[in-house]
């Protein structure tokens, strides 16, 4: 794997038109990126969805956890 630094990444509509493929495969490899796109989503979701319960768990036991929680969960949205 090669490490991309962050003002290298590209679009998944950017990336087929500067791959060196016949046109014919452009199209499966921007439906390719464009899925891995969508799965990385639905896994950032999932973490997103366990660290908010796992926080949940820990202010339940802690007094005045509620507003705790929702102060971090706040900070939790913003981060993913």
């Amino acid at each position: 794997m090669y490490e991309v630094a962050e003002s290298n990444k590209f679009s998944a509509t950017e990336l087929p038109s500067m791959l060196p493929f016949p046109k014919h495969n452009r199209s499966t490899i921007t439906s390719k990126a464009i899925k891995a796109q969508i799965q990385g989503k639905m896994i950032k979701s999932l973490v997103f969805r366990a660290q908010a319960i796992s926080l949940a768990l820990i202010c339940s036991s802690i007094r005045g956890g509620e507003e705790i929680f929702k102060n971090k969960l706040k900070i939790l949205s913003m981060n993913s």
